[in-house]
């Protein structure tokens, strides 16, 4: 059973699991769990090439038009094969981002250029909010995973309150690697010192939507891994 619905669908799946057959073997889950840090595999240009890492975003934005399906569809082939690096994490945060109607980065990461990665929790971050409208942004995230990676990260913050989402590019914040089970795929906190958020970043949607947008693609994910664990 797999989430295709449609004949383009299980079309779709079926190219996706013939690259990972290739592209993703076992002796690349062992270079990614042996290695003192998690680094680019090398799988990760070749599903940009593809146009995977666009396939939910709109063609103006450098996508290739489908939506959250398609990509759950790709995420769970990519979980079956438990493919190494921040193809996840990178979709997830360009779909924030569209979700958001915030366009700069999404041409970056749907061609791989920029990888992104985004927390779930807020942990200490937080706004101030100046009398001149400054606003800056201060503390430590939860847990990013892929962080290590990231070029651009989507990050929620206690705002007066109420939790608002942003993004930030990797040089304004400082990240610290966690140790995490998931040795394929690790984990990182961010931390900001008085960072000035420009307006523009403060990102306007749902507090409640960039989780839910996690958990579809990592339910997705889990359903790839979990038929795995049963047919191998």
């Amino acid at each position: 059973m797999t989430i295709g619905l449609t004949q383009e669908h299980r079309d779709l799946r079926d190219a996706v699991r013939a690259f990972a057959n290739r592209h993703i073997t076992e002796a690349t889950l062992r270079e990614a769990a042996d290695a003192d840090k998690e680094i680019l595999p090398g799988h990760f240009n070749g599903l940009a090439e593809q146009g995977l890492l666009g396939l939910h975003l709109p063609e103006d934005a450098g996508g290739a038009g489908y939506g959250l399906v398609e990509l759950a569809v790709v995420t769970e082939e990519l979980g079956r094969v438990m493919a190494p690096g921040p193809f996840l994490p990178t979709t997830l945060a360009s779909a924030v981002l569209h979700a958001a109607g915030h366009r700069t980065h999404l041409a970056a990461l749907a061609s791989g250029t920029s990888v992104g990665a985004v927390a779930l929790a807020p942990g200490t971050l937080a706004l101030t909010r100046a009398a001149d409208g400054t606003v800056t942004l201060t503390g430590t995230s939860g847990l990013v995973v892929g962080g290590h990676l990231a070029d651009v990260f989507v990050l929620p913050a206690a705002d007066g309150g109420r939790t608002t989402w942003l993004v930030l590019p990797r040089a304004a914040v400082d990240t610290t690697d966690v140790r995490s089970h998931d040795l394929t795929r690790r984990s990182s906190r961010v931390t900001a010192r008085s960072v000035p958020v420009p307006a523009a970043d403060l990102l306007d949607l749902a507090p409640e939507r960039p989780r839910d947008l996690a958990a579809t693609l990592f339910a997705a994910e889990a359903s790839g891994i979990a038929d795995r664990c049963v047919t191998t």
